[in-house]
């Protein structure tokens, strides 16, 4: 018997793959983290307190045991699916002894990591209290030289943090986005035109635009997508990445062009308003079925009749998709009684009659039909009592029922526009109105950044010391003191804000460990007594 996992087929996500390449994926990243780890444990060995070396450790060893949480994520996900193949006979006990082991081994490495990372942490604690310490020190002797102004850090601290996050965004999109298509500036201004629009944050807006992209949308396409995700979202009470997600799964599978995504949009809130679920519910469940409907030629707007009719009948969202791939897969295949009933009675396989333009209430009739002629109940034709209970729910009384939802289905245009309208309640406003401020600070942020920087060139002596620490601390932190500094074009304000940024953040020792030597010699300069760390 096979005793890995090679040769295990699962799906992931919208993809189905060999469970061995999924793991070989994330083994790589975990063996290059590692190999970093290893780097950095010869040069502790030389230097044990080194508090830079002690920060590496900690930040490579919470890398490593979140890509271990991943990977043992994408084994909990497969873990039914396997089990199911097992059951099956699709996979030996061999293969099935091999998952358990691979699932048991990564859980007990994941534990190891998570107690290395603690016990890591623990070491360099004590550099935080220090680092408050310091900060207590710097803010009084910045107030010795001047008061500073609370309303000039507040707005310059809130403009560079959102203009900060928002280009940390637009970094990551510019890593993929084709500016041939769309120049970087004019996807910005498209992005945070959107997020003033929908009240969502640009940041999160870049996001999805990055995530749709790299879903194989065209950068042309990117914004008006998303814009229909976002749309999706509100209307559909989803998480953004969920709308998005079912949005590029159903183009994907169906082939569909970019400019059809409004119709699918319109439909998904269709079957929302036509039945009982939620575009969240069924974002977490359609990429189920979409693969099996595709393969017999049942369009969407079938499908998500299908949706509307089963939900409404009291049928979960969940369990509908369960009922309905059965359904369709009994059908579809060959050799059935159903598909050869059909076969019998048309001359055409289900996936023809499809094609042909059939709904799945005629197919379903001409089953109920053949059912009356031997004097057997419907439920009798079919293999799967589910396959049974969806057929009967979405044939109903006649076919008339099912053919009327699906008119209603294809009249859909308009529906996510309207009920994103609907949602326009004066909650949303306010959300709106302050989501605007923040782009504002986007943009305000955008200018401090391209106008002030040129002057930190011009500081001296200690503050160039100053500015050297700076350099070495996290993106995010940097430009908010950068920025707050060259504002008030001031040293004494500087030390200020510094000294009380140090306390507030002194918790957050792993960030700061390459701070401490630049700051001690910062602070001899102006005869501070600093203790060194």
């Amino acid at each position: 018997m096979a005793n890995d996992i090679k040769g295990i087929i699962v799906r992931i996500g919208a993809d189905t793959t060999d469970l061995s390449k999924a793991m070989s994926s994330a083994n790589r990243s975990i063996s290059t983290t590692q190999k970093q780890l290893n780097e950095v444990q010869k040069a502790l060995k030389l230097d044990p307190s080194n508090t830079d070396l002690l920060a590496q450790k900690y930040r490579l060893l919470t890398e490593k045991a979140d890509e271990t949480r991943k990977k043992l994520q994408t084994l909990k996900d497969a873990q039914e699916q396997v089990e199911e193949q097992y059951r099956n006979g699709e996979i030996d006990q061999g293969k099935y002894d091999a998952f358990r082991r691979e699932l048991i081994s990564t859980e007990n490495q994941l534990k190891k990591l998570e107690k290395e990372a603690a016990k890591s942490n623990a070491a360099i604690n004590s550099f935080g209290e220090k680092m408050k310490d310091i900060g207590g020190k710097l803010t009084a002797a910045g107030k010795t030289i001047m008061p500073l102004s609370a309303a000039v850090v507040g707005i310059g601290t809130a403009a560079a943090v959102s203009a900060v996050d928002f280009e940390d965004a637009m970094a990551k999109v510019s890593t993929i986005a084709d500016t041939t298509e769309v120049p970087l500036d004019e996807l910005r201004s498209q992005i945070l035109s959107l997020s003033s629009q929908t009240g969502i944050s640009a940041s999160e807006i870049a996001d999805n635009v990055y995530n749709a992209i790299s879903a194989g949308q065209k950068t042309g396409d990117a914004v008006n997508f998303v814009t229909n995700s976002t749309k999706l979202a509100k209307a559909g009470f989803a998480d953004a990445g969920a709308a998005l997600d079912v949005l590029t799964t159903i183009l994907s599978a169906y082939g569909m062009e970019a400019s059809e995504v409004t119709n699918v949009s319109d439909m998904l809130i269709q079957t929302q308003n036509l039945g009982k679920t939620t575009v969240a519910e069924l974002s977490s469940s359609m990429g189920k079925v979409i693969p099996t409907a595709n393969a017999y030629h049942v369009q969407l707007d079938q499908l998500c009749t299908g949706y509307a009719k089963m939900t409404a009948n009291g049928v979960a969202t969940a369990e509908s998709t369960t009922y309905m791939n059965s359904m369709l897969n009994e059908l579809g295949k060959s050799g059935t009684t159903v598909s050869d009933i059909l076969k019998d009675k048309t001359g055409k396989s289900f996936a023809e009659l499809m094609e042909d333009g059939h709904s799945l209430a005629d197919v379903l009739s001409i089953l109920k039909d053949s059912a009356d002629e031997q004097n057997l109940s419907f439920g009798d034709l079919w293999s799967s009592a589910e396959a049974g209970k969806a057929g009967l729910i979405l044939l109903g009384e006649s076919a008339d029922d099912f053919n009327t939802t699906l008119t209603q289905m294809r009249e859909s245009s308009g529906a996510t526009d309207s009920a994103f309208e609907k949602l326009q309640t004066n909650s949303f406003k306010i959300n709106k109105a302050v989501n605007a401020v923040k782009n504002t600070f986007i943009v305000l942020g955008g200018v401090i950044l391209d106008t002030f920087s040129p002057a930190i060139e011009a500081v001296t002596g200690g503050i160039q010391k100053l500015c050297n620490w700076i350099s070495s601390l996290p993106m995010g932190i940097q430009t908010i003191i950068v920025v707050i500094g060259t504002l008030i074009a001031s040293a004494g304000p500087l030390l200020v804000v510094l000294g009380t940024l140090m306390t507030s953040i002194g918790s957050l020792a792993p960030m700061f460990s390459t701070a401490v030597t630049a700051v001690s010699a910062f602070s001899a300069g102006l005869a501070l007594p600093i203790a060194p760390i």
